[in-house]
């Protein structure tokens, strides 16, 4: 079976459920790449605004603006290489304008003197803007996530 046939098969079949189904759907395709896009670079060719499109224009001067120059100096003069994923979604609710994602997010990185594997606990509050989901907070939990 051709695998997009099989991929706008299972679309339509959640789409089919119900509206708030299907937004969970969206929201969850869009985490994955907003996590893949800003955990995933390389020192070689990190700019600092890996994933900002993602992000509130509040959320952006926390995340991105205010510490840019240190941070791009610190990646490449340690040559830091960051792999990232989530390892589990455990919660997604949405009222179609606002949504929260519980997830945990795994990260390797790794830089000229060590690797740091670790997981992160975190909710994620988004707004839709222009048909766009947009980060708008992130709670870390400070608990270890095993």
């Amino acid at each position: 079976m051709n695998n997009n046939l099989l991929i706008l098969g299972l679309d339509l079949l959640i789409f089919q459920l119900g509206p708030n189904t299907y937004e969970k759907y969206i929201l969850r395709k869009h985490i994955e790449k907003v996590m893949f896009v800003c955990n995933n670079y390389s020192w070689e060719n990190y700019s600092g605004k890996e994933g900002m499109e993602f992000f509130s224009k509040d959320m952006q001067r926390i995340l991105y603006l205010n510490d840019i120059k240190y941070n791009i100096q610190y990646i490449k003069e340690n040559k830091v290489i960051s792999k990232g994923y989530i390892d589990r979604i455990n919660d997604i609710k949405t009222d179609g304008k606002k949504a929260q994602i519980s997830l945990v997010s795994r990260r390797i990185i790794t830089d000229i003197k060590s690797t740091a594997d670790f997981k992160t606990l975190m909710v994620i509050s988004l707004y839709k803007e222009n048909n766009k989901w947009i980060i708008d907070n992130i709670i870390f939990s400070k608990k270890e996530v095993l």
